[in-house]
């Protein structure tokens, strides 16, 4: 690859190098996320996975470009979009996952934001002075003055999950000090050598992996013995006790 300054010449031999190194290549979505985030995710997951996070022009164009594996990449190329970020590994894409999720943080929201879930005001005594009381009546919030204080009598839904906050929404959750965003990185695909991984395999874990398998070989068992296939060697059910073993010790390579 041919790049005019020493640095970016640099990045593109160690992405290569990573691409030729890896098995995996997970895209993260960065969007909201801290330095010391990066940083911190970095530092837990030295030794076993790399993080890319650069320009998605400069990164596409050392994939177009990269003639030693093209080909078993390229299906990236089209997600490079938005704010993301590259993980390579050949570590367990479920702790992976969990790693990230140790990393989440807390904000407040501003007005104009989506939310991302519903936004719940408990009731109870708020450290708020009773001179407050009626910026509460204005938003419709019922409350009353307990020990010096603002208690709100009952739990209020404040902003549904998707819709937009107001300004005074604004203001009422800082002054209650209550973040409801979270932010942090999030798996958006996952590409291994042989093509794109469903995002399913996140969920997944031994119990249901043998429940939803055994339920599949029962169904199976049921239309070969109506349809007048031996079930001789289905005898008990057998084979589920030794597929739910296999299939355990399976899953505990995921």
């Amino acid at each position: 690859v041919r790049v005019c300054c020493r640095k970016g010449k640099k990045v593109a031999q160690k992405f290569i190098s990573l691409l030729n190194s890896y098995d995996t290549m997970v895209i993260v979505n960065m969007n909201n996320i801290r330095s010391k985030q990066i940083h911190d995710i970095r530092k837990h997951l030295r030794g076993t996975s790399e993080i890319v996070v650069g320009k998605k022009s400069f990164l596409s164009y050392l994939l177009q470009n990269n003639k030693l594996e093209m080909s078993r990449w390229m299906s990236v190329k089209e997600y490079l979009s938005d704010n993301i970020g590259l993980i390579f590994t050949n570590s367990n894409l479920k702790i992976l996952n969990e790693t990230f999720k140790q990393y989440f943080l807390t904000s407040f929201v501003n007005a104009g934001e989506i939310a991302q879930r519903n936004i719940i005001i408990k009731k109870g005594i708020k450290n708020l002075s009773p001179s407050q009381t009626p910026f509460f009546q204005a938003l419709g919030i019922p409350t009353r003055i307990s020990k010096s204080s603002i208690e709100i009598i009952e739990d209020i839904l404040l902003v549904s999950k998707n819709q937009a906050l107001n300004k005074s929404q604004e203001v009422l959750l800082k002054k209650l000090d209550i973040k409801p965003h979270k932010y942090g990185v999030k798996i958006k695909k996952i590409f291994s050598s042989k093509g794109e991984i469903n995002l399913k395999i996140l969920q997944m874990n031994n119990n249901n992996l043998t429940t939803n398998t055994g339920f599949l070989l029962k169904q199976f068992l049921k239309h070969s013995c109506f349809n007048g296939l031996s079930c001789s060697m289905w005898k008990n059910y057998n084979i589920l006790s030794c597929s739910s073993t296999m299939l355990r010790i399976i899953a505990s390579f995921y």
